[in-house]
């Protein structure tokens, strides 16, 4: 096994699990720096929720419509700034920061990682990761590390991914830069059950010695009758015993409204062959179904004990369908936090002397964004009638969905009207001012049909 090994499969672990997420399985998320104990590409973000290396989100993969040359004004995310707090000098102190930049339909092409420099009091390149897409979805990542004496960016990382007719993402591939060309090391493969469950997960590496690929670490993944991840458990293929061995394994619990409310961690102890408990974490929401807080415990002298809090603010201005987020808040990168609302930032609490203390916090900048390169995509249109219209509009649809969420949006991108419809529905519009509209008909925020409206 080569000395990247370590890095590239728990790198591999932080990536995504299909092309796009489930909302109501969103918030399925874990402690990453504190169980993997290597860095993933993403290493100089500090947000409070991502994947670790012995746990597998469900993301229940829905082929999702593009939009029809739909001018949409939505607000996307920019920037997240990390900061440490100076209890001698009752201050926040700059330590890293996260620039994105997205493409026409709102795909994130690239996240730039800094740090702040001390001396300098402003924030230097560390490196930078690029995204490439095709219909909309992920096949290749990679990571470069900025070298400040080259003046360059030199790769480190590449990951690409093929996906099956449903958009589940089948097989990945992570290669590290040899320094003249890519070199493969880590193969992921992933089979699904008929719902897009991802059951199980194995993770391979190159021997070029044998010029094969070795088993190294297995996933297998249980659900509910909604899809939402029960247990998943981690297992390792120990040559010498030709054969899989428990290593970790996690259980989820979830409220009446499919929201993960904690997640409890095992780990293997081969002398009593038993699983033994080693983290909690329990979650709290608000009425808007936003997660606000995340609680971190681990299991010391038989009991639980706290160590560490996570709070999160949010804009409720603005919803789920309003914002433009990074691949690590969109339920496809190593961050599994789908918010209902803009989230404004994080603030980090370490349990010290029996209460919590602000260690860190997270401030996200957000910026209008108008979409206008979204790709064509026939019958993605319902017929709307009488057009025009200015009293009430029916909607109908062929798509066998037998409610969607409307919006209304005005010429600028502003939402003017926001309600369930029923296929052959209908909505008042005697309020809004004569011109042209456009709509958004969406299931669980995925857009599944668009189109114009005229108001007269």
């Amino acid at each position: 096994m080569t000395k990247f090994l370590p890095i590239l499969i728990a790198a591999l672990l932080a990536l995504p699990t299909t092309a796009q997420q489930s909302a109501k399985v969103s918030q399925q998320a874990v402690h990453y720096q504190r169980q993997v104990g290597t860095e993933a590409p993403e290493r100089n973000i500090h947000f409070p929720v991502a994947a670790s290396r012995n746990q597998l989100f469900h993301m229940n993969m829905q082929r999702t419509p593009r939009e029809k040359n739909t001018r949409v004004l939505k607000q996307q995310m920019d920037s997240c700034v990390y900061q440490q707090y100076n209890a001698s000098a009752s201050t926040w102190i700059n330590t890293t920061k996260n620039g994105f930049a997205y493409d026409g339909s709102g795909n994130n092409t690239r996240n730039v990682f800094s740090y702040w420099n001390l001396d300098t009091d402003v924030f230097e390149i560390t490196g930078k990761d690029e995204f490439t897409y095709v219909n909309g979805y992920l096949t290749e990542q990679v990571h470069s590390d900025w070298d400040a004496v080259e003046s360059t960016y030199l790769p480190v990382f590449q990951w690409t991914f093929a996906y099956n007719g449903d958009g589940n993402m089948t097989t990945g591939y992570t290669s590290s830069w040899n320094g003249s060309g890519w070199e493969v090391a880590v193969r992921d493969d992933r089979i699904y059950d008929a719902a897009g469950n991802m059951v199980l997960q194995i993770l391979s590496w190159w021997d070029s010695t044998g010029d094969e690929w070795i088993s190294d670490t297995k996933i297998e993944n249980s659900y509910n009758g909604s899809g939402a991840l029960l247990i998943s458990t981690t297992t390792i293929w120990e040559q010498s015993i030709d054969g899989w061995l428990n290593i970790s394994k996690n259980e989820n619990t979830y409220n009446g409204n499919e929201q993960l409310i904690a997640s409890i961690y095992y780990s293997w102890e081969a002398g009593s062959s038993q699983w033994e408990n080693s983290g909690k974490e329990e979650f709290t929401y608000d009425g808007n179904r936003n997660m606000t807080m995340q609680l971190m415990s681990e299991w010391n002298n038989n009991q639980w004990m706290n160590y560490y809090q996570i709070k999160m603010a949010y804009n409720d201005a603005y919803t789920s369908d309003e914002i433009i987020l990074p691949r690590m808040f969109s339920g496809e990168g190593m961050l599994s936090v789908m918010p209902e609302h803009m989230l404004t930032g994080t603030t980090e609490y370490e349990y010290t002397g029996g209460s919590f203390v602000q260690a860190y916090r997270s401030q996200n900048s957000y910026s209008q964004a108008n979409l206008t390169a979204i790709a064509e995509q026939e019958n993605t249109q319902a017929r709307i009638y009488p057009q025009p219209s200015g009293d009430q509009v029916t909607f109908d649809w062929d798509i066998n969905l037998p409610a969607l969420g409307l919006g209304i949006y005005d010429s600028n991108g502003k939402k003017v009207l926001s309600q369930q419809l029923d296929n052959h529905g209908s909505v008042s519009v005697d309020h809004l001012a004569p011109g042209l509209y456009f709509y958004r008909l969406a299931d669980n925020h995925t857009t599944r049909l668009t189109g114009k409206l005229s108001v007269w």
